[in-house]
């Protein structure tokens, strides 16, 4: 595997990244990487970024990595939650009206 380092402040919005690691490969990339319980997470905003930059990853001592590809890895969820809640009730029918 290749490695390419770039130096960025923990503070760097993802629009900031993303450009420096466009500099850097000289195209547009897919970011990502893998936490702590070894799941790999997308780097597709601001928020994702404090994400990893916040990660207990930082507490091991390793080297922090972002994985760039150029193609957008097959989607998983383990969120049953959001992924299989129930729709919303179709609102009731009104009652019909009383003979006059």
């Amino acid at each position: 595997d290749l490695t390419k380092m770039i130096a960025v402040k923990r503070d760097i919005e993802f629009d900031a990244l993303m450009e420096e690691v466009k500099k850097k490969w000289a195209m547009e990339l897919i970011l990502s990487y893998e936490d702590e319980d070894g799941d790999k997470i997308e780097i597709d905003d601001t928020d994702s970024v404090v994400m990893f930059f916040n990660s207990p990853l930082h507490e091991t001592g390793k080297k922090l990595k972002i994985l760039c590809s150029k193609e957008r890895p097959r989607l998983t969820c383990d969120d049953l939650l959001t992924e299989t809640a129930p729709a919303a009730p179709a609102p009731a029918a009104p009652a019909p009206a009383a003979p006059a």
